[in-house]
């Protein structure tokens, strides 16, 4: 659907008052806004010191948005079906296990960094986000709360998700599991390591 506005040579902030009054839902107005901006400055001509708009009988279309309903999801993106377990992951529960897989990660591996006196690497943990710096490569390992997942991004192995399957979280496409990966990757860099714990 398209509503559309009859707009004459108004002033710009009459103008775009206009266009955004149309809108009683709060949230829509900011967007309007910015597009009647938009189409108000494309109309925009300056004639000598004076400037005009040439935006007679200009008709403003904005789209009006409406809502989807999305059904559940059952198969990854590869394709293969998702267990049960994990759909039936709660939002609360997932977060709370994320957060402390990323939490054990960055924490064994800044403990690693510091007693090896490794100065050619390192760990940041911020926003759901664990970087880890190499002279391999960088590592990014990050939350994905709409599927449920935790992404892997490695220099050695490549790109990799991984859902919370039986206490582990398990690649469906490759069947790893992502605290193997991490600990093999890490000890043929700087040798034989362990996470103090798994998931």
């Amino acid at each position: 659907m398209i509503a559309l506005i009859q707009v004459s040579n108004y002033s710009t902030r009459r103008f775009i008052s206009g266009c955004a009054s149309t809108f009683k839902g709060a949230s829509l107005k900011p967007l309007f806004t910015r597009f009647c901006s938009q189409v108000y400055r494309c109309g925009a001509s300056t004639t000598g010191s004076r400037r005009t708009y040439g935006l007679e009988n200009y008709n403003c279309a904005a789209p009006i948005i409406t809502s989807r309903r999305f059904e559940s999801i059952t198969s990854s993106t590869t394709g293969q079906r998702v267990p049960d377990s994990v759909l039936n992951l709660s939002p609360t529960q997932y977060r709370h296990l994320a957060d402390e897989t990323l939490d054990t990660i960055a924490t064994d591996l800044e403990d690693l960094f510091e007693d090896k006196n490794i100065a050619d690497a390192d760990v940041d943990n911020s926003a759901g986000i664990v970087t880890i710096t190499t002279a391999e490569g960088t590592y990014v390992i990050n939350k994905q709360p709409p599927n449920k997942q935790i992404w892997l991004s490695s220099p050695i192995s490549g790109p990799n998700r991984f859902d919370y399957i039986k206490g582990r979280w398990t690649s469906l496409r490759k069947g790893e599991k992502l605290f193997d990966i991490l600990e093999k990757e890490v000890s043929d860099m700087f040798g034989e390591f362990e996470f103090t714990e798994k998931f």
